[in-house]
């Protein structure tokens, strides 16, 4: 669809040069000679230029979402992990089961806090992997 659009866009600028230089409409011969330059190249461009505007644009809005998303994440854990806190402080039936709780719940929200953000720092190159991935399974 991307690579379509490509085509139109060509088309249509090609159209509004050949008119001017030409200082006429175009008929049916003057169409039939832009036609006869397209081939398997001009295709393969075409595509081309379409993965590559779609890896683009996948990866910037990646990019533009990716506080949002680890904001969300974070938070979510947090809250569930709160939850449970709140739900053992309730059972526990000393001073110290309370205490052990916490304790256990601060060590797993800290392990997860942790995980995620060793995800977020030492992953960045999953733009690039799913590019190579069109790459290789483009026609």
């Amino acid at each position: 669809m991307v690579a379509y659009a490509l085509y139109k866009a060509e088309k249509r600028d090609w159209v509004l040069r050949e008119k001017k230089r030409l200082g006429r409409d175009l008929d049916r011969d003057d169409y039939e000679k832009y036609a006869e330059h397209f081939g398997e190249e001009t295709l393969r461009r075409f595509r081309q230029d379409a993965y590559t505007k779609m890896y683009l644009f996948a990866d910037t809005y990646v990019n533009d979402q990716t506080p949002r998303i680890r904001e969300e994440a974070v938070r979510d854990v947090l809250s569930q992990h709160i939850r449970r806190l709140e739900t053992s402080l309730r059972e526990a039936t000393s001073l110290k089961a309370a205490v052990k709780a916490n304790a256990f719940a601060s060590i797993i929200v800290a392990a997860v806090v942790a995980a995620i953000a060793f995800g977020i720092v030492f992953v960045p190159n999953w733009a690039a992997a799913v590019y190579d991935w069109f790459q290789a399974t483009s026609p």
